[in-house]
C-alpha cells in the first residue's frame, strides 16, 4: 500500500492556510563555510522544522502502522535517509538552461541535508532537480497535467518558473513543485499534487509546518 496515501491519513487535520500573495522578507546571512552557516542558522525556524520532521519519523511510522492495523493490514517497514548537506547557489527550472538564485529558506533546506527520502517520497537533491525533467514518466505526467488539469502548475506556470521539489510517485504523477515568483528575489511557493488533489503553500516554511504537524 502506498505509504504516502497512509501518511495523508495522519496529516488529515493539517491543512495549510489559504495561499496568499505576501512574500516573507529575506533574512541576510553571511557565511564563509558550510559549517559556519549551519551554526548561524541553528536556531532558525526553518532549521528547527526540518529537525522536527527528521526526529518525528519513528513517531509518524508508528501512527501509519496503527492506521494499517485498524484496517486489518500488516504493518510496513518505513525508512528514512538523509544525504550530506551541501552549499547551493542556484537551482534549475524546467526550462533548460534557466536557473533561479536560491532563496534563504531553500538555502537552509540544503544546508540541513541533500537528498531526503522518507516514507517513499524523495525530496530531491539539486542534481536530481535537474535530471528529473528527462525522466520519461515525469515528462508524460507533466504533459497530462498541463493539458488536462485546469489551473494546475504545469497548466498555468511557465517552465522557467517551475522546479520539481519532490517526487512521491512517478506511477501516480505525484509531485511537489517550487513555483518561483516572477521577480528574481523572493521565496517560491510550493504546489503539491498527491492522490489527484492539489495543495498550495505560500513558502517552504508553511510546507514544513504542515509536514511537521505544527
Amino acid at each position: 500500500m502506498d505509504g504516502w496515501f497512509l501518511y495523508g491519513l495522519v496529516q488529515r487535520d493539517r491543512s495549510p492556510r489559504q495561499l496568499t500573495n505576501r512574500l516573507r522578507p529575506k533574512r541576510r546571512i553571511h557565511f564563509d563555510s558550510l559549517s559556519g552557516y549551519q551554526l548561524k542558522m541553528a536556531k532558525s525556524k526553518t532549521h528547527n522544522l526540518l529537525a522536527k520532521i527528521r526526529d518525528n519519523f519513528e513517531r509518524d511510522a508508528k501512527l501509519l502502522n496503527a492506521d494499517l492495523a485498524e484496517m486489518g493490514l500488516e504493518p510496513e517497514k518505513y525508512t528514512q535517509s538523509l544525504d550530506e548537506p551541501v552549499r547551493i547557489k542556484n537551482l534549475p527550472t524546467l526550462e533548460q538552461g534557466t536557473r533561479r538564485l536560491i532563496s534563504p529558506m531553500l538555502k537552509e533546506r540544503f544546508a540541513f541535508c541533500g537528498r531526503w527520502r522518507r516514507f517513499g517520497e524523495i525530496w530531491l537533491s539539486a542534481e536530481q532537480m535537474e535530471t528529473v525533467c528527462r525522466n520519461r514518466q515525469f515528462k508524460r505526467n507533466f504533459r497530462i497535467q498541463k493539458e488536462e488539469w485546469e489551473n494546475s502548475a504545469p497548466a498555468i506556470i511557465p517552465p522557467n518558473r517551475l522546479t520539481v521539489y519532490s517526487v512521491s510517485s512517478h506511477d501516480d504523477g505525484d509531485y511537489t513543485y517550487l513555483v518561483w515568483p516572477e521577480r528574481q528575489n523572493g521565496e517560491p511557493q510550493l504546489w503539491r499534487y498527491q492522490s489527484q488533489s492539489e495543495t498550495q503553500f505560500k513558502n517552504l516554511q508553511e510546507f514544513l509546518e504542515w509536514q511537521a504537524g505544527s
